[in-house]
């Protein structure tokens, strides 16, 4: 099963530098519906595109296999400029940390699998672009989330009288007793509705 949710452009632009960067999500792969324990693949080709530099991305999301020795969730790509010279390569994986290498010199490999000859890349030690934080202690009995994602519906001072943290659902629900928060959330949702 395959979602078709998100199939847009997805548009990120930075105001003060002007740099605006449009791509496409990959195919994100729902794994066992109706039997087994619930996990999610990506697989596909992005291209991150910055329409002020012309600079590019090539990312591409390697697809769970069985019988492959690749790193689970595996993401490699290139960056090139408008002219179409690679100045770095990226890779990693898509849930745990996204490192980048500067290429110092490029040369062409060995024909690969489909014939195509390989680009070889000569790089600068990788830096690391991005690394998950860990999860907090007894992750599991808490959905897995992140400690920003715990603390979201942690009451605030000041905020709106519309904030969703100030519903009386809620903060039952936050203070564990989810009988009564079930009942206050159904008789707000009527009062809604009437």
């Amino acid at each position: 099963l395959s979602p078709g949710l998100s199939t847009g452009a997805i548009h990120l632009e930075f105001h003060s530098s002007g740099n605006h960067y449009v791509w496409r999500k990959v195919t994100s792969t729902v794994h066992n519906i109706i039997v087994g324990k619930l996990w999610i693949d990506q697989s596909g080709e992005i291209e991150i595109v910055n329409h002020k530099s012309k600079d590019k991305c090539q990312l591409k999301f390697t697809p769970y296999s069985y019988f492959s020795r690749d790193v689970p969730r595996k993401v490699t790509g290139v960056v090139s400029d408008a002219d179409g010279k690679a100045h770095y390569v990226m890779s990693g994986t898509w849930d745990e940390k996204m490192e980048c290498s500067k290429i110092v010199q490029s040369s062409h490999g060995s024909a690969g699998t489909e014939g195509k000859q390989k680009t070889v890349y000569q790089t600068l030690s990788p830096k690391v672009l991005w690394k998950k934080y860990p999860l907090p202690e007894n992750a599991e009995n808490m959905y897995f989330f992140s400690s920003l994602a715990l603390t979201l519906n942690e009451p605030e001072e000041r905020v709106a009288p519309t904030d969703s943290r100030l519903r009386p659902d809620q903060r039952l629900m936050e203070s564990g007793r989810w009988d009564e928060a079930n009942v206050e959330k159904q008789r707000l949702e009527e009062k809604q509705r009437a």
